[in-house]
């Protein structure tokens, strides 16, 4: 059985071969030429025969260039993918288009990850039923979502035809690509399927967003899961019911808007247009994912291997570290590692911080990786004291290379987080009294609050109206206001007052009525005002600026401001008040304010209930407490639940309590 078992394991490596290799090793039949280093003296080889050079016919030659940039062509015709088509010259860098045609792409990344997933060791069997249906309904959704995003897809596609005939080659190969894809992967899942949960922290090394489509393979995954949850009935009816409640007005306030979100790094996760058929989809999609994963956690919580989960994610933490780190050495390295790994966008060229001080390496975001990173040194600490799982010599280096990444990506909450976390862990050891543990606490607090107060220079009189003046400082009503004997105007000199007798402001409805609030408003004897506490509070965790920007930008009407926009819905938000800072992705740099973009207050108000209350009925499940306490406090100041990664591992986190109290009474019993 082991020498059948290696047999098949280099088999699986081998096809993982020859999916890297042959893609990029399919030259013209006659190239003027076999290979060539690429420089300033060749480059008009490449732009005169394009379409005519592999790249692997490059690539030896140029693995210690430093002037070399290797960028997919989206919008290559089918006979030149993996071949160069085109090269430009600029200073002091050449840059080479890779053809990578979209049809192509969908085949090659689905195959390469599968084979992946065809590593993850079998579990017992999973029988699922009606998997014909749930491979049907995702190709339908599949079909509306290339309706509903068709500007997205209209810019790579050359032959993008929707019409539904046996003429139409291309939409056929699509979905059958697409259909045979979600027969192998329930193939694949129902022999792996209780498995799944301690394989999930590799989200964090291949994200699974595909090149050309606003699509991630894990999302498909994920849905298929979905769609059986449903078919077997196994969802929250409750929440069920609420979510179709949400969604049915979103459609009925839906309005086919002709309008493009450029989704940038954020691909495979946002929805692109305002369409009402591209809403539908993410709303759907959404549910889908969510049912999906708790599915998954439910069936899976009885056999759950915690020290598998904790290997898994240190593992993945220190590969996106390496493979970080590999990305920069060379630009061929970078463009397979984008590729191959679904990245949301290319890895960083060199080991020095961009603005300032944040190194992303492989992640879209140095934010959200720099809280998985903290998560994982937290997550393996709490087993280790609450499960007693050791840990070895080789995990304290894993440990190392994580906290490596973490530093390189400055993420301070994150940072300030662990420590306090490991100070709070450490008084509930040392204490046996609960006044003991409260005010340790208390004191932990306060002295964090003054250290965080006196690195940020605080300063209260400027603090407390930072937020509004950030606000009306990009919202472009400059030319509306006079300014005094120096030139400067109303928002310059913090007279807010100025801008209300406005007759009509031009700003947005949030920022009117924060302005209005803040000038208005009668202060209570030493109760502060909310705005101001608002604005004070977002001084020192580096906010101001960009929580201004939001309420500059988000212009709700009364249905929006309570039901939100609907799901991974941002193109309304994004376009709807424009003001001068409206170039590149500007984010709410807060989950919490994504989350009210998406779902308004009364879905807001209704997911902070259910957390609190399951915090509330699970407080002697210190990993689950832990660990949520940490994920919610950094989502304050983070957009992680845009990507997927992030998304899955809070929806993993909220539901720890279900498989550690099992394993916790396992112990109790041994």
């Amino acid at each position: 059985m082991r020498v059948l078992e290696k047999r098949k394991l280099l088999f699986k490596f081998f096809l993982i071969f020859l999916i890297l290799f042959i893609p990029w090793s399919i030259s013209s039949s006659s190239p003027s030429s076999d290979s060539t280093f690429v420089d300033i003296n060749t480059v008009g080889l490449f732009q005169t025969n394009t379409c005519e050079y592999s790249l692997s016919s490059v690539i030896f030659q140029n693995l210690n260039s430093q002037e070399l940039t290797i960028l997919p062509d989206l919008n290559s015709k089918l006979e030149c993918h993996g071949r160069i088509n085109g090269a430009d010259y600029f200073s002091g860098e050449v840059k080479l288009y890779i053809g990578t045609n979209p049809s192509i792409d969908l085949l090659v990344q689905t195959l390469f990850w599968l084979v992946i997933m065809w590593l993850i060791p079998k579990s017992k069997k999973k029988v699922f039923k009606y998997s014909n249906l749930s491979s049907l309904v995702i190709v339908i959704l599949f079909y509306i979502h290339l309706m509903g995003e068709r500007n997205y897809y209209e810019q790579y596609f050359r032959d993008f035809n929707l019409e539904l005939s046996f003429d139409n080659y291309w939409l056929l190969s699509i979905l059958m690509v697409l259909y045979l894809s979600t027969v192998l992967i329930t193939d694949l899942i129902s022999t792996r399927f209780y498995n799944i949960l301690n394989f999930l922290p590799y989200l964090f090394l291949i994200s699974g967003a595909y090149n050309s489509f606003n699509l991630n393979i894990f999302l498909i995954i994920f849905s298929t899961l979905g769609i059986y949850s449903v078919l077997e009935r196994k969802v929250n009816l409750k929440f069920s019911i609420f979510y179709l409640i949400l969604t049915i007005f979103y459609q009925l306030n839906s309005i086919n808007n002709n309008v493009f979100f450029d989704v940038d790094k954020l691909k495979g996760f946002v929805n692109s247009s305002q369409s009402s058929l591209s809403i539908l989809f993410w709303g759907v999609i959404y549910y889908l994912i969510i049912t999906g994963l708790i599915y998954v956690v439910n069936e899976s919580r009885e056999i759950i291997n915690l020290e598998l989960l904790k290997s898994n994610f240190l593992i993945s933490g220190a590969l996106s570290v390496f493979f970080g780190l590999l990305s920069t050495i060379n630009s061929i390295f970078s463009f397979v590692t984008y590729y191959y790994l679904g990245l949301n966008k290319f890895p960083m060229s060199t080991l020095t911080s961009v603005e300032g001080n944040t190194w992303r390496g492989i992640a879209p975001s140095a934010e959200a990786f720099g809280e998985y990173y903290a998560f994982v040194v937290i997550f393996t600490i709490l087993l280790a004291v609450y499960f007693k799982l050791k840990i070895t010599n080789m995990q304290i280096f894993i440990i190392l290379i994580n906290l490596f990444g973490l530093y390189k990506t400055n993420n301070f909450a994150a940072m300030s987080m662990l420590i306090f976390l490991g100070l709070l862990l450490l008084l509930q050891i040392k204490t046996t009294s609960r006044k003991q543990t409260i005010l340790g606490i208390f004191l932990i607090l306060v002295s964090g609050i003054i250290s965080l107060l006196q690195v940020s220079n605080f300063n209260y009189e400027y603090s407390s109206k930072a937020l509004i003046y950030e606000g009306l400082m990009v919202s472009d009503i400059e030319e509306s206001l006079t300014g005094d004997q120096w030139g400067r105007s109303a928002i310059e000199l913090a007279n807010f007052g100025e801008i209300l007798k406005l007759e009509d402001p031009n700003i947005s409805s949030s920022l009117l009525f924060m302005t209005k609030h803040y000038t208005e408003s009668n202060n209570l004897k030493f109760v502060p005002n909310s705005v101001s506490l608002i604005s004070a509070f977002s001084v020192p965790i580096n906010r101001s600026e960009k929580w201004g920007i939001f309420i500059a930008k988000y212009d709700p009407g009364l249905n929006e401001l309570l039901f939100g926009y609907g799901p991974q819905q941002l193109a309304k938000y994004y376009q709807e008040n424009l003001t001068v800072v409206n170039t590149g992705l500007v984010l709410p740099h807060s989950s919490l304010l994504t989350y009210l973009l998406f779902f308004g207050i009364l879905g807001l108000s209704s997911l902070f209930i259910f957390l609190i209350s399951i915090i509330y009925k699970h407080w002697d499940e210190k990993v689950f407490v832990f660990s949520i306490i940490y994920i919610l406090v950094n989502l304050i100041k983070s957009d992680s639940l845009l990507y997927l990664p992030n998304f899955v591992l809070v929806v993993l986190i909220t539901n720890f309590y279900k498989f550690t109290n099992k394993v916790r009474d396992q112990n109790n019993e041994l």
